[in-house]
């Protein structure tokens, strides 16, 4: 495969581009009907805005993944495939979670599916059984890293490339695992958090973070090259060499969205609790019942495993 022109090598995704697409126009479809129910437009304008800013700029993330030379380069070079990898599962999804646009999502798919059904931003429909199954914080765990490391094993890189297919399965499932997980780490209304206190997030965001390096460490230190469709393809590097340095990308690069994660998520979770330290006692308020308010409120603030 000749690497070719890096302007012009882009590619197109027909399954990730209805996926994309459609949510995208779902998006704005939802933002101009909610647009008008807001009463402070001041204010509404710019919290509209940061929502617009974070989803597109995952919706870009992830069309430059699958479309651009990325795509076109991850199929010469190990290292650009990690890095399209932790664009598709960890950075597009993080920020198109940030950006909370499921009310817009709904409302716009609604239009198109359902013209008749409501647009009211409180309106709520039954969980599904299987969301609630998949979204349990610990399945949403153990899906993000076994999709992560299941698409980087030998085996599986072999077959993408042998049928195409498998290429744009890899995609959708991908960003599927990520945002399945990114709701669980970050605020997105209206999804209500199922994992709590924020302190606790902590946990799936440092043991993901692990299983990655651990798996970059696999790689780095082998003596041997483990992926042997990148040693007969057009590689200007050596085997050894481009592994080393795919290791090298996932054991640095997949640390940034999970790092904002744990600080943003500790650091709120320490002035919460500053808040409620310097919370001041009513002057009607037995001393004897304060000490036992704060002992129980010691026992509920342990940190909790992941659950």
């Amino acid at each position: 495969m000749n690497s070719g022109n890096f302007l012009t090598s882009w590619s197109f995704d027909p399954y990730v581009t209805v996926l994309i697409g459609a949510s995208t126009l779902a998006f704005y479809t939802g933002k101009n009907i909610l647009s008008k129910q807001f009463s402070d437009k001041s204010n509404e304008n710019n919290f509209v805005k940061a929502k617009q800013g974070l989803f597109l700029a995952g919706i870009v993330t992830l069309v430059v993944a699958t479309m651009s030379p990325v795509n076109h380069f991850s199929h010469i070079y190990l290292w650009m495939r990690i890095f399209q990898t932790l664009l598709v599962i960890a950075y597009g999804p993080s920020l198109v979670v940030m950006s909370a646009p499921w009310d817009y999502l709904r409302v716009g798919f609604g239009r198109f599916l359902r013209p008749s059904s409501s647009t009211e931003l409180g309106h709520e429909s039954k969980p599904n059984p299987l969301w609630r199954f998949l979204s349990t914080p610990l399945v949403s765990f153990l899906v993000y890293n076994v999709t992560m490391l299941l698409w980087l094993i030998p085996s599986s890189i072999s077959f993408v490339e042998r049928y195409p297919l498998a290429n744009e399965a890899m995609h959708i499932t991908e960003i599927f695992a990520g945002l399945l997980l990114w709701v669980h780490l970050v605020d997105s209304p209206p999804f209500r958090s199922r994992v709590a206190p924020l302190i606790k997030r902590v946990v799936p965001t440092y043991f993901t973070v692990v299983i990655s390096w651990v798996f970059a460490m696999v790689l780095g230190f082998a003596n041997a090259p483990f992926y042997h469709v990148y040693i007969t393809s057009m590689n200007s590097l050596s085997p050894m060499a481009d592994q080393e340095i795919a290791s090298a990308i996932l054991f640095i690069i997949v640390a940034g969205p999970f790092v904002y994660a744990g600080v943003n998520n500790t650091r709120r979770w320490m002035a919460s609790e500053n808040e409620y330290r310097q919370k001041p006692v009513a002057d009607n308020e037995d001393s004897s019942s304060l000490k036992k308010t704060e002992q129980i409120q010691k026992k509920k603030r342990k940190i909790p495993g992941l659950t």
